[in-house]
């Protein structure tokens, strides 16, 4: 597991910038990915992201309008927005930053009982958006297993002011779960918009290629693995999904039987 280069003195160090995809009515997935790195890592990445974008008149990175054509990618043609992300994506690579990512199956997940959902989201059974989120939490404490105890790492996620609250009360009880040893991990969390951090775009990348690259593999099976994906794969540390299967795993792990109202 990679130790990002710090040292024994280095303390709160650690940042890692989250963003997530399908959160709308009638989304196949719901995933939430980011990357995790060092404050000097971050610093040396937002000076080389900010110049590719300055270098292209783009005010922001966002996959959605870059994909379409929208703003400040309009009229663009495929092979400039080829080169383009192609220059975003080798920032993402020369720097120290590695990816996390969690999603889940909506589908499989409505199909769960209520009393299950209600304890995979904290009270919140039709949101899903709160498992990847804990999930997404857990991994990337795990970045910082070989450093010292006191080493923490803060969050950013990206705006989201119908989940933001709730989000906050389940970071909190985290931080304080005696059961789990990594609760000493978790610094602070903060809810932004890309326009203030850079490293949220790139999370938006991120997270954007994870829903695509799950959605094709489970509904659009003959399609090949997207460009950006084989990028960035090398990256991508720790990155699963919850389906029938991983979610029967799940409560069976925490000594959970499923309840009598779950659907076959």
């Amino acid at each position: 597991m990679p130790n990002f280069g710090l040292k024994q003195r280095d303390q709160r160090m650690l940042k890692a910038y989250m963003d997530e995809s399908g959160i709308h009515g009638g989304a196949r997935i719901c995933a939430i990915g980011g990357w995790v790195a060092t404050e000097a890592a971050w610093n040396t990445f937002c000076g080389k992201w900010s110049k590719v974008l300055a270098s292209e008149g783009v005010s922001a990175f966002h996959m959605n309008p870059f994909e379409q054509g929208e703003g400040d990618f309009t009229g663009w043609s495929k092979e400039r927005k080829h080169r383009f992300l192609g220059k975003l994506i080798r920032v993402i690579q020369k720097c120290r930053i590695q990816a996390v990512g969690s999603a889940l199956v909506t589908e499989e997940y409505a199909a769960l009982s209520q009393a299950d959902r209600i304890w995979m989201t904290h009270d919140r059974p039709d949101i899903p958006y709160y498992l990847p989120f804990q999930h997404c939490i857990v991994e990337a404490a795990h970045r910082a297993d070989r450093l010292p105890n006191s080493e923490k790492i803060d969050f950013i996620f990206d705006r989201q002011e119908q989940f933001g609250e709730h989000a906050l009360e389940i970071f909190n009880a985290m931080s304080i779960r005696q059961d789990w040893d990594n609760h000493i991990r978790l610094g602070t969390i903060s809810f932004s918009a890309k326009t203030d951090f850079v490293p949220l775009q790139a999370a938006d990348l991120m997270v954007h290629e994870c829903y695509k690259h799950l959605e094709n593999k489970l509904y659009n099976p003959d399609v090949g693995e997207r460009w950006p994906m084989r990028q960035i794969r090398p990256q991508v540390l720790y990155a699963r999904y919850f389906d029938q299967k991983t979610f029967r795993d799940l409560l069976e792990k925490e000594g959970r039987q499923a309840s009598d109202d779950s659907k076959p």
